[in-house]
């Protein structure tokens, strides 16, 4: 157990979180917890004049039914919430690709969508913390359904949306006598997942290729809203947009020019988020750091034990 003299903030890490040669100051450690729907991550980290680096690391399965869990979502006395999006934003504003901006839009783009807002030089929530529910918005009368919203910016740009756009196209295809890579016959539908969809794009299946355009147009009418409303200078997109960017961009770009308001598309940069997969590690860090700043300027909004 270790004590922050200087906060009074008691956290007690899971043994081998840390190195015996990071106890000495121990004081001056931070901890994050990444829960995500099958890993947890405990992170120890401290900040240092390029930002924050990463002294200790331990994951294990989420599963409320372990002592491992148990243990990770118990050891912070006082501690500080928030969803993925408003964490992973954090984190690419201030260790990313979104530093240097003072207004940027970080989206997530993998199981669901959401948004990170960093509006002014710092993290919007809203007025109740819903702030960012991008996902939420219709984008479209009818297509495939996404956070209970059949045509929703979720429906058409998430992992499972691409998945649902793949199945129709590809129960179309095979009504047609049309062979699809990635799905060889009916029975095979409901295992099209995105990375199937990303796999088969890259060796060049065309329907593959095509439900990725078709990602990316419906991608492009989203950021094109979040351009005419909230005037940006950078959207950060992580995940699907990653590793399947070139597919995307294309249609993307078109219909941000159709759709935006030619000056805010020319203020905003849309790029992938520099991250990567140590993502999680920062951003439970970057929220740690968000949570003490706003305790030292009396913006109590965190989440407390």
């Amino acid at each position: 157990m270790f004590r922050d003299r200087a906060r009074g903030t008691i956290v007690l890490l899971p043994e081998g979180v840390l190195h015996s040669a990071d106890m000495a100051d121990a004081s001056r450690v931070l901890v994050g917890v990444d829960i995500g729907g099958t890993k947890t991550a405990v992170v120890a980290g401290r900040t240092h004049a390029q930002g924050l680096r990463v002294i200790g690391r331990r994951a294990f399965p989420t599963d409320p039914a372990s002592r491992s869990w148990r243990a990770a979502v118990d050891m912070i006395c006082e501690t500080f919430l928030q969803n993925e999006a408003n964490a992973c934003a954090l984190a690419e504003w201030w260790l990313g690709a979104g530093m240097g901006t003072r207004n940027m839009v970080f989206l997530t783009f993998g199981t669901g969508m959401g948004a990170g807002l960093i509006l002014d030089g710092r993290l919007d929530e809203g007025t109740c913390d819903l702030g960012g529910e991008v996902g939420h918005v219709r984008l479209a009368e009818g297509g495939t359904e996404g956070y209970g919203k059949a045509g929703s910016f979720e429906g058409f740009c998430s992992g499972g949306g691409i998945a649902r756009l793949a199945r129709a196209g590809a129960e179309r295809w095979l009504a047609a006598g049309r062979a699809v890579s990635f799905c060889p016959d009916t029975a095979a539908l409901e295992s099209i997942t995105s990375k199937a969809v990303g796999d088969a794009a890259e060796a060049g299946d065309p329907l593959a290729q095509e439900v990725l355009a078709t990602t990316g147009r419906y991608l492009g009418r989203g950021l094109a809203l979040l351009m005419d409303i909230l005037n940006p200078q950078r959207i950060v997109i992580g995940s699907i947009f990653i590793r399947c960017r070139r597919f995307l961009q294309p249609s993307m770009d078109a219909e941000i020019a159709r759709e935006a308001l030619p000056g805010a598309a020319r203020a905003c940069e849309v790029v992938p988020a520099k991250l990567e997969d140590s993502i999680g590690d920062y951003a439970s860090l970057s929220v740690a750091v968000d949570g003490l700043s706003r305790r030292e300027r009396g913006d109590l909004r965190e989440e407390k034990r």
